[in-house]
């Protein structure tokens, strides 16, 4: 059995793979971790396992046709007599040569305003055409499966399984610490973890910054991390936002979240959102963009509000600031936890297992 990734190290698309690595282990499926590389930058593509090294010319886009639709399917062929796990949509292309392939969408929105680019959309597209190759079919969330079957309309089985976070946390006292912090009159901690992509609104998180950079309101702390693009980078000069801290990455993400009193996550377009569960497990509220997949893991735990609504945020902020609402929205988002654990999640594959690969 294999587990066919096609993205770079720290990506969340990463994580759930290894997430379902092992969960295949723990269930007495022990699979084969297979990267597929499309870059010549060795240390963002974990090693360990079987190294499929693609095309990697000097511009992204070209790597992802050459890739995509020739390189990856012919060297993955390999692998056609055994079990294969696709962990992106970009690996369907693969799908024609493995008989016995199940294949992991996280989300569509190459498909939609929020695509890459024009070249990326028309791969997608070829790339989809193979998706009735594949034995079944895994979405992480409802909302993805729907527009799935919306866009596609594909045969094979469709399951949807939510993803695990992978930190754990002791709410009750990440809880008295954010309230220790309040009570003695320390800036409220607020964070967002997101890649420098136009549909995550960075934007919006660095001009809710600059709203409370004066004074004005409860004092606040923001906390970005992210590799920032030179014209965010520019952004963030220009407003120049004495209470934001940008962080490219951080080594350790359990510290991170501790520290952490309230998680903002303004994104336009997820198929999931593993931020808003990590921050769950330690018992963070969280106030997020009003889109489908994110209404659906907050499942009522957190708080919706318009992606780009600056003072939607703003009184958002300043309401979750007092100690009292932060109280009841911490314990809303640790009761929430529990379905979104490595153990819950093991359940869920376990019953799957049987109907993806025996």
């Amino acid at each position: 059995m294999a587990v066919v990734n096609a993205y770079r190290t720290y990506t969340g698309s990463t994580l759930a793979a290894k997430a379902y690595l092992r969960a295949f282990g723990a269930l007495g499926r022990p699979a084969e971790w297979v990267q597929c590389v499309s870059s010549r930058t060795a240390q963002d593509w974990d090693r360990f396992g079987t190294v499929v090294q693609g095309t990697t010319l000097f511009r992204a886009d070209l790597n992802l046709v050459l890739n995509a639709l020739y390189a990856f399917p012919r060297k993955l062929a390999r692998f056609a007599a055994q079990p294969v796990f696709l962990t992106d949509p970009i690996l369907l292309g693969a799908a024609e040569r493995l008989p016995r392939s199940v294949v992991l969408v996280h989300d569509l929105r190459e498909f939609g305003p929020h695509r890459r680019s024009w070249a990326a959309e028309q791969v997608y597209r070829r790339l989809f055409r193979h998706l009735d190759r594949a034995h079944r079919i895994v979405c992480v969330s409802n909302a993805t499966r729907d527009r799935l079957v919306e866009l596609a309309r594909p045969s094979p089985p469709i399951d949807v399984v939510h993803h695990c976070a992978e930190v754990r946390g002791d709410p009750s006292r990440h809880l008295a610490a954010s309230l220790r912090r309040r009570s003695e009159g320390a800036e409220l901690q607020v964070l967002y973890l997101a890649a420098d992509r136009p549909y995550k609104n960075l934007e919006l998180y660095c001009r809710l910054a600059r709203s409370f950079a004066a004074g004005d309101g409860p004092r606040i702390r923001f906390r970005l991390v992210s590799h920032l693009r030179p014209a965010t980078r520019r952004l963030v000069e220009r407003l120049a936002a004495t209470n934001l801290e940008v962080v490219p990455e951080v080594g350790d993400l359990a510290a991170l979240y501790d520290a952490t009193d309230v998680l903002v996550h303004p994104s336009r377009e997820e198929g999931y959102g593993l931020p808003l569960i990590e921050a769950m497990q330690f018992g963070i509220p969280v106030l997020a963009a009003d889109i489908p997949a994110v209404r659906e893991t907050l499942a009522g735990s957190g708080t919706l509000l318009p992606p780009d609504d600056l003072d939607a945020w703003r009184a958002a902020l300043v309401s979750v600031s007092d100690p009292g609402r932060l109280e009841v929205a911490a314990r809303r988002s640790a009761q929430a936890a529990a379905e979104y654990t490595a153990e819950r999640f093991q359940e869920r594959v376990a019953g799957l297992l049987p109907a993806w690969f025996d």
